[in-house]
């Protein structure tokens, strides 16, 4: 698996100039050594460096960080059990019969709530 923080640095944000609407993606092991750059289209300055940008950045590393070690655990996890021995297999025998606990008479609720509805319509009348 490739390192973390391969991983993290490599992953792109958008960068916008808001002046002009120009958009690409950098990566965020860029964006944290630059504080501005100039648009390539307008040459309008872009601050990198803002609360927002910072925001996003640990943001994103958080998230990548804690998917990397729910990976980990479940590569591990899927490697204990393909180690483990294979089953002797049973030998046939025929299914058991589920004995269910039904009841054999019950109130037949529907009956039930028409005649209370019919009987307070009746009252009300």
């Amino acid at each position: 698996m490739a390192d973390l923080q391969q991983i993290i640095e490599g992953r792109e944000i958008d960068v916008r100039c808001w002046q002009c609407g120009w958009l690409e993606s950098r990566t965020m092991s860029w964006l944290s050594a630059k504080r501005h750059m100039s648009c390539p289209t307008c040459d309008s300055v872009i601050v990198l460096d803002t609360g927002e940008v910072r925001r996003e950045i640990l943001r994103q590393r958080k998230q990548l960080a804690t998917l990397h070690d729910q990976m980990v655990i479940l590569w591990e996890s899927s490697s204990k059990i393909s180690q483990r021995p294979p089953r002797a297999a049973r030998p046939a025998s025929p299914r058991p019969v589920l004995d269910l606990a039904l009841a054999h008479r019950h109130p037949d609720t529907v009956a039930l709530a028409a005649r209370s509805t019919s009987m307070r319509r009746s009252t009300r009348g």
